[in-house]
């Protein structure tokens, strides 16, 4: 192992779990054995308990104790060590060469990562590709994306950021919502592009109607005089019969006048001379009164023919008013709709001018889109791949050409095992806890620990049962008796195969 690292040193427990004592000096390769129920995983969740932030609940003590201890010791002379007395908060306590150390979770979680990758576990992930990218060395920084932002004068989106974190996943996420917000935008546009087609359409068959408004307007006025010929030609009419109708009394009058003078002439025969000159008199002027009278009945026959001749023309000059008046209404009617679709022309400016703002923002947002998609290989294809042999080509991850999705459980195991190495390299505190060696059959079993003695990283692992006895990979065994209860070196408990 490498002497500038920090490696397990020693593990003691006490009444942890199913735990009563456990004390171990733990080996490049050491594999904690035994039976269901021995305290294996108990074990490992108590290194990991060491090590991680908060606090020890009164659950993890052992049902038999009032109070548990764990103590990690570490290759570079730190020693952790954590106690928890029920009903009483649990205690931490960091030493380095025998000096208290303030500040002491910090410097465990400064020294150890809190994730661990286990290649057991990642043989049974459902998204093995996923799980393997968020633990490459990834790292994007947020101007990067702003700046992507920026370049086509969009805001950028508020997302938490962590330049090491899960940027594949962010990235997807933030792709995806472009992705929808894009779609939105071009499902408005299509909308908003067919109402202008259509409005457009209904506008263009509209013109201004002012000019023939004006035409009609001076063709009824043209119309006015034959009406008030009309009934100039009326008034004389009714004068000429007025006129006619008192020579009509005054012939009356003379007949009276008559018949009283022939009275006369009968009663005064003395008289008869002069009764015959007043009757010729009379008669004279009956004839000239009839004459009167002809000429009257000739001048009203004469007033009633052009009455009737101004009749009719009235009668044309109201009925092309009324069609006027018609044309009038409708071409009112053709105005306002001609008015209204001005309005609607200014409204499609405005609409057009929303769809050009849109468009210009859908062609930013499937710029950034586009780099957003990109992004994932660009990183990939510069990211250093922790196995040899290991690519990223064609949206794939491949190791020697073949995508891990098609590799077989033991190659499987064994790049998750080249995987873990890597990551515990990445940290001061080069060991890996791994939970459950029994779920790898012999052969995956064979091929984890080939591909992690000589890793120059530590590994504690657990199995149910015990395969050492036809293993020759080099691993430590220590046997998880019931009682799971032995300290260090207890010959009767350990079985070592090769190894340091």
């Amino acid at each position: 192992m490498d002497e500038g690292k920090v490696y397990i040193a020693r593990i003691a427990i006490r009444n942890f779990k199913g735990i009563s004592f456990f004390d171990i000096e733990p080996n490049t390769v050491t594999v904690l054995a035994g039976e269901n129920m021995t305290g294996k995983t108990s074990a490992i969740e108590a290194v990991q308990a060491a090590f991680a932030r908060g606090g020890l609940s009164d659950k993890v003590i052992h049902k038999d104790a009032e109070a548990c201890e764990i103590r990690v010791e570490l290759s570079n002379g730190m020693k952790a060590t954590r106690f928890k007395k029920r009903g009483k908060p649990s205690k931490l306590t960091v030493e380095k060469d025998g000096q208290k150390i303030t500040g002491a979770q910090q410097e465990l979680t400064d020294l150890c990562n809190a994730v661990q990758f286990n290649p057991i576990e990642w043989l049974d992930a459902g998204d093995r590709v996923k799980t393997l990218m968020e633990h490459l060395p990834i790292e994007l920084p947020w101007s990067w994306v702003k700046d992507e932002f920026d370049a086509v004068g969009l805001p950028a989106p508020d997302v938490k950021w962590e330049p090491k974190g899960d940027v594949l996943g962010l990235l997807a996420k933030m792709s995806k919502r472009l992705f929808d917000d894009r779609r939105v935008l071009n499902r408005e546009i299509k909308t908003e592009q067919a109402w202008v087609a259509e409005e457009s359409a209904a506008v263009s068959a509209l013109d201004d109607k002012t000019a023939e408004l004006e035409k009609e307007s001076e063709f009824r006025t043209s119309l006015a005089p034959a009406s008030a010929k009309y009934q100039a030609a009326v008034d004389a009419r009714d004068k000429e019969e007025s006129e006619r109708a008192a020579i009509t009394a005054a012939i009356d009058s003379a007949d009276a006048r008559r018949l009283a003078q022939q009275e006369k002439i009968a009663s005064l025969l003395q008289q008869v001379e002069d009764a015959e000159q007043a009757l010729v008199e009379a008669d004279a002027i009956i004839a000239g009164l009839h004459e009167d009278h002809n000429a009257r009945g000739r001048a009203v026959a004469e007033a009633n023919l052009k009455v009737d001749a101004a009749a009719k023309d009235a009668q044309e000059a109201n009925w092309l008013t009324e069609q006027s008046n018609e044309r009038t209404e409708k071409l009112h009617q053709q105005q306002g709709e001609y008015i209204e679709a001005q309005r609607r022309a200014g409204r499609i400016e405005e609409r057009e001018k929303e769809i050009r703002e849109k468009d210009k923002r859908a062609a930013a947002l499937g710029s950034v889109l586009d780099k957003l998609r990109a992004a994932p290989n660009d990183l990939l294809n510069a990211t250093e791949m922790p196995v040899d042999g290991l690519e990223y080509a064609d949206g794939c991850l491949l190791l020697n050409g073949v995508d891990i999705r098609e590799l077989s459980g033991a190659e499987t195991v064994h790049l998750g095992a080249k995987l873990a190495t890597y990551l515990a390299k990445k940290q001061d505190a080069q060991f890996v806890l791994v939970d459950g060696l029994e779920a790898l059959d012999d052969a995956q079993r064979k091929v984890l620990l080939s591909s992690v003695v000589g890793s120059g990283v530590q590994w504690l692992m657990t199995e149910v049962g015990n395969r050492a006895e036809s293993s020759d990979a080099g691993e430590r065994v220590f046997i998880m008796g019931e009682a799971s209860d032995f300290g260090p070196f207890d010959k009767a408990n350990v079985k070592k195969e090769g190894g340091e």
